[in-house]
C-alpha cells in the first residue's frame, strides 16, 4: 500500500469503521485491521495546553496530547491533538489564526473519540466549533506533521 492510498483511507473513513479500545487507546480500522490509529502515550501528556480556544469550555483543562496512525507495526505519520474540558474529548490542532482543520484531521479526530458516534452528544458540540476544509480545495493547508510526499508502504 503507497502512503497516499493510506492517507486516502483514512480521509474517506467514518466514525463507524473504526473500532475504538478505550484501555489500549487504540483505534482498529474495521475494513482493514492492519490499519490503526494510537495514542502515543508520552511524558508531557498532561502538559497543559493554553490557546484559548481549548480553554472555552465548563471545565478550562486542556493538555496536549499525539495520535500515531500505523499499518501493521510500521508508524506512518502522528496527529497533534488537544485534550478539552478536563479529557471529556481530543480534539485536533487547528490552523493557527483560524479554527479551520483538514478532512483528514476531522477522520482521525472520529476515529479515536468514542463518543463521535452519538450524533447529539457532546463531542459534536466540540467538533462543531471547527472548519472542515478539504485539502484538494486548500491545498496551502496540510494537517501538522503530515508529509504528502509519504514514502511508499509495500
Amino acid at each position: 500500500m503507497r502512503y497516499d492510498e493510506l492517507i486516502g483511507l483514512v480521509k474517506r473513513s467514518s466514525c463507524f469503521d473504526w473500532i475504538w479500545h478505550d484501555e489500549r487507546g487504540i483505534a482498529v480500522f474495521k475494513p482493514n485491521v492492519n490499519i490503526s490509529i494510537q495514542h502515543a502515550r508520552r511524558d508531557d501528556d498532561d502538559e497543559p495546553f493554553e490557546e484559548e480556544w481549548a480553554m472555552k469550555f465548563p471545565n478550562a483543562r486542556a493538555t496536549k496530547m499525539r495520535f500515531d496512525l500505523y499499518l501493521g507495526p510500521c508508524f506512518v505519520k502522528d496527529y497533534y491533538f488537544v485534550s478539552v474540558d478536563g479529557g471529556r474529548a481530543a480534539l485536533p490542532y487547528p490552523a493557527i489564526g483560524t479554527m479551520s482543520i483538514t478532512n483528514e484531521q476531522f477522520a482521525v479526530a472520529e476515529a479515536v473519540n468514542p463518543h463521535s458516534r452519538d450524533r447529539n452528544g457532546y463531542y459534536r458540540r466540540y467538533i462543531d466549533r471547527f472548519d472542515v476544509l478539504n485539502e484538494e480545495e486548500h491545498p496551502s493547508i496540510m494537517a501538522v506533521g503530515s508529509n504528502e510526499n509519504g514514502p511508499a508502504l509495500d
